[in-house]
């Protein structure tokens, strides 16, 4: 790695967001750290898996999920860049599978799909991969850090067991941003405009391989509980000899049980899937899983947005998916990497 005699720079989020950022401004010679409280980088790129051989790291684990963010599309060409060259070093796969809607109706197949990217073997491997040569920290939890004297290290932050940085960014969500950013108020009122819905996921593990009309199932319930069914098996690196399968539940079913036990939800969901799929999908012939669990993720999927703001004065800064460039967003995962990027042009460009 080059040396970087710029800025020194913490970056809170080793999310999309916070990657986007920290590789183009390791690019322009600032001195990156990234800072994230998951055990991997990703965020919402999250794979869980159980089983396997240590020395695999899961690769080879009977019980793969990827239960947070599904797959990316990308419609920036610099994202689209960075993706296939994933693919090109086997860390990524486009991921042309087949896509349905589910209803009490039965199957309508997706007539147009745009071009998806899932990580291999799993999606954390996009962000880990993105991020390879990047000064990580994770299991970190940052505290809101104080801003240092002007006249003291040139105004930067005071970041406790982190030490020092001349600039404090955070990708972090909305509401975590802007407790980060307690000592730059002016800043962290920009974020108060964003907003998130929940999801509770389930994992289901089958202990056999079962063939479905569709890998993927965008879910009409009329119930309001289950929103998203997907095969993980049907991605490239998926899972052989097992069906596992990860279930979304919807915004609202979500948000009146987000206090709730996750595993309790789980299995709510699970009986929605089998109600559903009916005669459609064989349902009536699904076994008892062997594996089931539930996640509870408070912050899913963003539906209101600002725009991501880089204070020179405060030498701070604030992205994410929920705050994409010019604050026009759809609360997709490219959203996060079109954040950071932005972010970092501002940085650079106040200098």
């Amino acid at each position: 790695m080059a040396e970087r005699d710029g800025p020194s720079v913490l970056i809170v989020g080793a999310g999309l967001a916070g990657v986007a950022c920290g590789l183009a401004l390791d690019a322009a010679g600032y001195r990156v750290r990234i800072a994230d409280k998951g055990r991997k980088p990703g965020g919402r790129l999250a794979t869980r898996t159980s089983g396997g051989a240590p020395s695999l790291m899961g690769e080879d684990a009977p019980w793969r999920f990827d239960h947070g963010a599904q797959y990316l599309t990308a419609r920036g060409e610099d994202l689209r860049a960075a993706l296939e060259g994933l693919v090109a070093r086997g860390s990524a796969a486009r991921w042309d599978a087949r896509f349905a809607t589910l209803s009490p109706d039965g199957l309508e197949p997706e007539r147009e799909s745009p071009p998806r990217y899932v990580g291999v073997p799993g999606m954390t491997q996009i962000a880990g991969q993105l991020a390879f040569d990047l000064d990580l920290a994770l299991e970190a939890e940052v505290a809101p850090p104080a801003r240092m004297a002007a006249q003291n290290e040139g105004g930067g932050w005071d970041l406790g067991d982190f030490g020092a940085a001349d600039i404090f960014l955070t990708t972090a969500p909305a509401a975590q941003s802007r407790a980060l950013l307690a000592a730059a108020p002016d800043l962290a009122a920009k974020t108060e405009g964003a907003a998130y819905e929940p999801c509770i996921a389930a994992m289901i593990g089958l202990d056999r391989r079962i063939e479905l009309p569709a890998d993927a199932f965008f879910v009409d319930d009329p119930e309001g509980v289950l929103r998203w069914a997907a095969v993980n098996g049907a991605k490239p690196g998926g899972p052989e000899g097992t069906t596992c399968l990860t279930l979304h539940g919807t915004a609202d079913w979500s948000a009146a049980r987000l206090d709730a036990d996750a595993d309790v939800s789980k299995y709510a969901l699970w009986r929605r899937f089998r109600d559903l799929s009916g005669e459609a999908l064989g349902g009536s012939s699904w076994p008892e899983p062997t594996y089931h669990r539930g996640h509870r993720w408070r912050y899913a999927r963003a539906v209101s947005f600002v725009a991501p703001v880089y204070d020179a004065d405060a030498r701070a800064g604030f992205a994410g998916d929920w705050a994409p460039p010019d604050a026009d967003g759809a609360g997709r995962a490219e959203d996060a990497w079109a954040s950071g990027c932005a972010l970092a042009a501002q940085v650079i460009a106040a200098g």
